[in-house]
């Protein structure tokens, strides 16, 4: 068999090939505070150089690229996500949050994003292509309407901090179609290949098939090939939102039960259930919400039922730091014992912000199980206002004479 000839590299090539070595070799042998200290001057000179460039256009990654490349990574995340690990992210570049909504926005693509740019006044529909994995970021491969790949980076996603394969598969399978309001386009870290990158997941909008941004938009095929079938039966959502709920997946367990409501809005168990699931993710405006709308139909509903939506308006009252309505609403059903728990905790809640007088053993022992033991607030006889004689400004004044010693906030 004919060996392939072999090319020896130039002799600039071999310069820097050997001075390449003899840089990594140093770095390897330095101690770790001067490697950290070594990296983060690059970081830092990488940065001022990305600040001094214009936006420019570059060439998307190649579908095979993409997925190859998050492919790899998926598999050494599963490699190695139970073992002790350095990750890194660059937080130099300026971070976007829009505030715009989506019906107000124009439609972009890949191919007219500008790397180094936020892209105000335009959103990004796509579809993920590819499963997820999480490092620093949630990574997922993307198209957009033309078909054209890229990836897509989201940052501080809820529940996404040690999230299993399966959770992440839940909440972003393939073809979950997603708008980006106003995209960051920026270079990956060593300045190969480029991504959008998302550091608010308010500003990712989770769109039906059957929304009107999405329908007749895909040149390519309406559905992907390899996209799971979503059920049509609001107990099928029921029973995975409870399987999601009994492992602990509160997002999952939400968007099941979520997804059930939109074919059933008056699916009152599940809208019930979500509240609770709301309560656990420390959602809890969301929480009140769903009870309150379940407690409006109570007439039509069984005791047990009332009783739930009644315990969970009560506890997301109690902790939005409304004592006085999780109170009452506990008290419509003084037999329970829950609820007649969940009302002394909040009369408990009630004095403590009345006299500033905290049972401090109590807390001390629910601390031990709880990192965020329930305690009110207590402001002390004094209020903030404006200082219109001595200079302007504002000040800290007493509303009440008060002996030394007194707590004042």
């Amino acid at each position: 068999m004919d060996s392939e000839p072999f090319e020896m590299p130039n002799p600039v090539m071999m310069a820097d090939m050997m001075a390449a070595m003899s840089s990594m070799t140093l770095f390897e042998q330095a101690d770790p505070t001067t490697r950290v200290n070594e990296q983060i001057k690059e970081i830092n000179d990488y940065m001022e150089r990305e600040h001094q460039l214009p936006p420019v256009k570059v060439p998307p990654p190649s579908r095979s690229e993409v997925f190859r490349d998050l492919d790899r990574r998926r598999h050494e995340e599963f490699k190695t996500r139970f073992k002790n690990r350095t990750l890194t992210t660059q937080i130099g570049m300026i971070q976007s949050y829009s505030k715009v909504p989506l019906d107000t926005l124009k439609p972009i693509k890949i191919k007219d994003l500008f790397v180094r740019q936020t892209h105000q006044g335009y959103f990004l529909l796509c579809r993920t292509v590819t499963l997820p994995l999480r490092q620093v970021a949630v990574s997922v491969g993307i198209e957009d309407i033309d078909g054209t790949i890229g990836k897509l980076c989201i940052y501080n996603f809820p529940t996404m901090l040690s999230p299993s394969f399966s959770e992440m598969d839940a909440l972003f399978p393939l073809g979950t179609i997603l708008a980006v309001r106003e995209p960051t386009y920026k270079m990956s870290s060593n300045g190969s290949k480029p991504f959008i990158r998302v550091d608010s997941p308010s500003d990712i909008s989770f769109l039906d098939p059957d929304h009107r941004l999405v329908l007749g938009q895909w040149a390519t095929n309406a559905r992907l090939e390899r996209a799971p079938v979503m059920p049509t039966f609001i107990d099928t959502w029921h029973a995975r939102g409870v399987a999601e709920f009994k492992a602990q997946l509160w997002l999952s367990a939400a968007i099941c039960f979520s997804n059930g409501l939109k074919l059933e809005p008056q699916a009152h168990i599940l809208r019930s259930n979500r509240s609770e699931v709301y309560i656990r993710l420390g959602w809890y405006n969301a929480a009140l919400r769903d009870a309150q709308q379940v407690l409006e139909s109570r007439e039509i509903l069984e005791d047990l039922q009332v009783l739930k939506a009644t315990f969970r308006a009560a506890r997301a009252h109690h902790h939005l730091g409304q004592y006085s309505n999780a109170a009452d609403i506990a008290d419509t059903l003084p037999n329970d014992k829950d609820c007649a728990e969940w009302s002394a905790k909040a009369r408990q809640r009630l004095n403590e912000q009345r006299t500033g007088q905290y049972d401090w053993r109590a807390l001390f022992t629910e601390s031990q199980s709880n990192p965020s033991p329930h305690v009110a607030d207590y402001v002390g006889p004094v209020e903030v206002k404006d200082v219109a004689r001595t200079g302007g400004g504002r000040g800290v004044f007493l509303t009440q004479d008060v002996k030394a010693g007194t707590l004042l906030v």
